[in-house]
């Protein structure tokens, strides 16, 4: 059995075990989410629970079998095509792709075993003109370079159903998309991936090859929940929790005006007492609409990853009465084509007030 095939069946065994712990009552929330190991059970369908249910052996190049494998997984996220040197992180000089990709093969080289370089997600997507301008092809050549002789380009007849596979069991590279992969839609990225030149081009290569790994597809399921009132306001002001520069949390049907935090106060919220901004008012549907009472129980729906926990959000793993909806993009489209009628007007609301 191969690394690559190692490592997938046990994720899909560790995948399986969660889902089980979390529906036994376990403190499983609080560190992953059950909506999306179902959302990933759901996607892959049955074949990733045959998988999981066979037994993982291994063997080394003599046939002897060794019940221990060390197999490391080495990972790196949002690197937005920063392929020069140059940038300052903490006031520190950091160097480019150079230095990454020395850093990334001293790693690969202590491991016994094996290893996979995983890239997980935002790899391209607000980039410097340095990628940006050669529409990000030299990002993937980034990771082509990475890759060992066993990774495959991909053949672009069979777009996109080669985004499901694993066809090159032996190849140490494997990528998922983020956001920013999706800034000049799909076409554009099975583009990046399974090759082709772009109208403004060639560039680097002609024709353009594409990525020599795969990469899994990416989407939320949309999850309900119930909240109470002070945990919507608590939801909120966990916006500015740990952020270096403002970030706003986007809400529909729900009004809200704040304040940066103007000191300790006991009489407000917590998060005033820490020097983070505050929720001064929060109600339904508008400045004239209903105040939200923080003893209330009320409906909300976010996306999964945030269901979870993410970006701070650590109270919307304590929502209850949880169920999980349609993929966050389907839901997208089923919204403008059936009850806009495909008829999108955008005009500014003002749900969001800074006093």
């Amino acid at each position: 059995m191969s690394v690559r095939k190692l490592a997938l069946a046990i994720a899909s065994a560790a995948l399986l075990q969660l889902s089980v712990d979390a529906s036994a009552g376990s403190n499983y929330q609080h560190s992953h989410s059950l909506e999306s190991d179902l959302h990933d059970v759901r996607e892959l369908g049955s074949a990733i629970r045959r998988r999981a249910s066979e037994p993982v052996g291994w063997r080394d190049e003599r046939g002897v079998r060794d019940p221990l494998v060390r197999i490391k997984l080495i990972g790196f996220n949002d690197f937005h095509g920063r392929l020069a040197a140059g940038q300052r992180v903490a006031n520190r000089p950091v160097g480019g792709i150079g230095v990454l990709a020395s850093y990334l093969r001293s790693a690969a080289g202590e491991a016994r075993d094996g290893h996979l370089f995983i890239h997980a997600g935002d790899h391209v997507g607000a980039t410097p003109p340095e990628s940006a301008l050669l529409q990000d092809e030299p990002s993937i050549q980034f990771l082509n370079q990475l890759a060992n002789d066993e990774c495959r380009y991909a053949d672009p007849r069979k777009l996109p159903s080669w985004l499901l596979t694993f066809s090159h069991p032996r190849c140490d590279v494997v990528g998922t998309p983020g956001n920013h992969e999706f800034d000049e839609g799909v076409a554009e990225m099975l583009r990046l991936i399974g090759g082709g030149n772009h109208a403004k081009g060639p560039f680097l290569q002609s024709p353009y090859r594409g990525a020599l790994f795969t990469i899994q597809p990416f989407s939320n399921d949309l999850v309900s929940m119930d909240l109470t009132g002070a945990q919507v306001r608590t939801l909120l002001e966990q916006q500015w929790v740990g952020q270096a520069r403002p970030r706003l949390l986007k809400t529909s049907s729900i009004w809200y005006r704040w304040q940066a935090c103007p000191g300790y106060n006991p009489n407000v919220s917590p998060f005033c007492q820490s020097g983070l901004p505050q929720v001064l008012d929060m109600r339904i549907g508008g400045p004239a609409g209903t105040p939200i009472d923080v003893a209330a129980t009320y409906r909300v729906t976010v996306n999964s990853f945030m269901a979870s926990g993410g970006d701070n959000y650590l109270v919307l793993p304590q929502g209850t009465n949880r169920v999980v909806g349609a993929v966050d993009l389907d839901a997208l489209v089923d919204y403008v084509e059936q009850d806009l009628a495909g008829n999108v007007v955008a005009a500014i609301e003002g749900r969001i007030i800074r006093e």
